[in-house]
């Protein structure tokens, strides 16, 4: 199907091949070693949003204030429980032991 790039998010590694595979097909030459050089760049379609990688999960595990930036986009309460409950009372040395 033309014109789509569906993304698993559960698989997704933050690599951002899908952004840079979209633009190859939104740019004039629909070749990557050409694409890049293109003036103006070609539009991108697609963004993968900073979170969404496993680099993530070490700081979301370390750092309490990254945390409090993410909840509000939590919308499960079990999931959003489990981090201000659980995880939340959890020693920064058994916090440790999970990575």
């Amino acid at each position: 199907m033309k014109g789509i790039i569906v993304v698993k998010v559960d698989r997704c590694l933050g690599c951002k091949s899908c952004e840079i595979a979209c633009a190859v097909e939104r740019s004039r030459s629909k070749v990557l070693s050409e694409a890049i050089h293109e003036h103006p760049a070609p539009p991108k379609g697609i963004w993968v949003e900073k979170g969404n990688t496993f680099v993530e999960v070490v700081r979301v595990l370390t750092d309490s204030k990254f945390v409090r930036e993410l909840l509000p986009k939590v919308k499960d309460p079990i999931i959003r429980r489990y981090w201000t409950d659980q995880i939340a009372q959890t020693s920064d040395f058994h916090k440790s032991e999970v990575l």
